[in-house]
């Protein structure tokens, strides 16, 4: 019986960063510092993720 070899697709493989984008930074009216950070992903492309 013949058996079929199976290779299975690695996690790291699906979470491969294609590029980042790094927005400039602001302050708050209370002094807080925000800045938006893009990250893109192989495969899925960006996720947004709730802050």
């Amino acid at each position: 019986m013949s058996r079929l070899k199976r290779s299975p697709i690695k996690a790291n493989a699906l979470w491969r960063i294609d590029k980042i984008i790094v927005h400039e930074g602001s302050r708050d009216e209370d002094g807080t510092r925000r800045q938006e950070i893009e990250i893109y992903y192989a495969f899925v492309g960006k996720l947004d993720f709730p802050v």
